[in-house]
Formats: C-alpha cells, sequence, structure tokens
C-alpha cells in the first residue's frame, strides 16, 4: 500500500510529537511552548516595545541600561508575528535562543538571539540582545 504523507509526517504522527524543520544558521527549531525560555520568548516578541514591555521582561536593576543600548533595535523588531525559535541553549547561568524572523520587503529574514537569565525565583529576564542576517 503506498502512503502519500513524508516520513517526517508519519514519525511525527506515530511519537504524537511535531518534527521541527533545521535553519542552516542557527540549527534545529523548536516549538514555542518548548520550555520557560521558549515561553518567554514567544510572549516577549508579539509585545509592543515600551516602558511596560521592559517593566515585564528586563531585570528591575538593568532597565535603564537594557533600555538605552537596545532601544533601536527593539523599537524596530517588535512586534513579531511570523517567528521561528531555535533550541535554547545554557552556559554559565545565561540562556540563549536565537529567532529566525520572517519579513516581507528587501530583507526577508533576519535572526535575533536574546539572553535570558534567571532571578532568585526561576523567572527568566532578558539581558541581551544582538541582531544579524
Amino acid at each position: 500500500m503506498l502512503n502519500a504523507a513524508s516520513v517526517g509526517t508519519q514519525l511525527s504522527l506515530a511519537f504524537r510529537t511535531p518534527l521541527f524543520p533545521s535553519d542552516p544558521k542557527i540549527g534545529q527549531l523548536v516549538s514555542k511552548n518548548a520550555g520557560p525560555v521558549e515561553n518567554r520568548t514567544d510572549q516577549a516578541l508579539r509585545e509592543q516595545w515600551s516602558p511596560d514591555w521592559v517593566e515585564r521582561y528586563v531585570k528591575k536593576e538593568a532597565r535603564y541600561g537594557f533600555a538605552k543600548a537596545f532601544d533601536a533595535t527593539l523599537a524596530s523588531l517588535l512586534p513579531q508575528t511570523s517567528f521561528f525559535l531555535s533550541q535554547a541553549k545554557e552556559n554559565e547561568g545565561i540562556t540563549t535562543i536565537t529567532v529566525r524572523i520572517e519579513q516581507s520587503g528587501d530583507e526577508p529574514v533576519s535572526y535575533v538571539t536574546l539572553s535570558w537569565e534567571p532571578d532568585e525565583n526561576g523567572v527568566f529576564y532578558i539581558v541581551a540582545v544582538s541582531k544579524f542576517k
């Protein structure tokens, strides 16, 4: 019997977990609800850049410097509706996640890396942002 579904689709259905593609620059893509950093990243990217955004996603003691350093980047970036997340990577207490952003126009794809650090309660806050093509 012939089956029209791809092997990836068949495996995904058999194991009841979605299989995500891989991006040549950032590697394996993951679900937006794969973990706490992925969830926070999804929420943060969907919201408009504002003072409220800074209060929600940046540690209190770092807000002023963060807003000064990343104002232009985040004002041009947020909000987003079409993006994909790479697998989060932890190194010495900082968790980084790279996001593939789908855009229309001259630059159809760009990437941003968000660095997150947990507070004493385990809530993740952004400590750095970098954008690349």
